[in-house]
């Protein structure tokens, strides 16, 4: 792998469209076969760990708008998502010998992400008040309409924003790789650094905090944030599990 000071802002540069763009690299093969849609990710890792920042930057454009979809609403209104994000994959790429490529690539990125948040967030805490619930609302909202991969319709902001305002921060980014993201229940627990058994206990508390949560919102009595609590099983806010 180069020298960690070669991969820097200047080497893998987020573009806010869902590209990256990667600077030529001395030792990089250039293109190959495994080049463009049909280079799995698996390979694109191995390269990468062998050196390749061509191949890393082809794993920033994958991932890069589902990555700044969750730290939309995970981070403070006055933190740069961005800058989050392009901080994220800076530090994947010095960590990148450690990643095993036979396991799956999101639960990893997105933990060195979240975690990333939590780090600006905690600086930024120091500096400014506690953001007021619209703004955070307006990020939800930006999250919903971009959504990774155009899965998350725009008329689930309501529910999103209710979720933002009711659960922790670390709760809601369970939900957003439970619903948008997909991710199973141990994929999760990977990501946020919890057992499965936690996992699906914060799901089942999320559920019903969020419909109580709706429900005085819609009855016009006063709420607060959440203590704790956990995402939901599912976006129906009617039975099931």
């Amino acid at each position: 792998m180069p020298p960690i000071e070669t991969m820097s802002t200047d080497s893998i540069k987020l573009t806010g469209t869902g590209r990256a763009s990667s600077s030529p690299h001395e030792g990089d093969a250039g293109p190959s076969p495994a080049r463009g849609a049909a280079a799995s990710e698996r390979e694109l890792v191995r390269r990468a760990q062998g050196g390749s920042v061509d191949a890393f930057g082809r794993l920033v454009e994958r991932f890069e708008g589902r990555v700044l979809a969750m730290l939309r609403f995970r981070v403070r209104p006055d933190v740069d998502p961005e800058d989050v994000a392009q901080e994220a994959f800076i530090r994947a790429w010095t960590r990148l010998d450690s990643f095993d490529p036979a396991r799956p690539l999101a639960p990893w990125l997105f933990t060195i992400a979240i975690r990333t948040a939590v780090a600006q967030n905690r600086k930024a805490r120091s500096r400014a008040s506690l953001p007021e619930r619209a703004a955070v609302a307006g990020r939800i909202r930006a999250s919903e309409t971009d959504g990774p991969g155009g899965r998350e319709a725009p008329d689930t902001s309501m529910i999103w924003a209710a979720a933002r305002a009711c659960l922790t921060d670390e709760t809601v980014t369970a939900l957003w790789l439970r619903y948008a993201e997909e991710m199973s229940m141990k994929e999760i627990g990977v990501a946020l650094d919890r057992n499965e058994i936690h996992v699906r206990v914060m799901l089942s508390r999320a559920r019903k905090r969020l419909r109580q949560h709706l429900e005085r919102l819609e009855s016009g009595s006063d709420v607060t944030r959440a203590d704790d609590g956990g995402t939901m099983e599912s976006l129906r806010l009617g039975g099931g599990s």
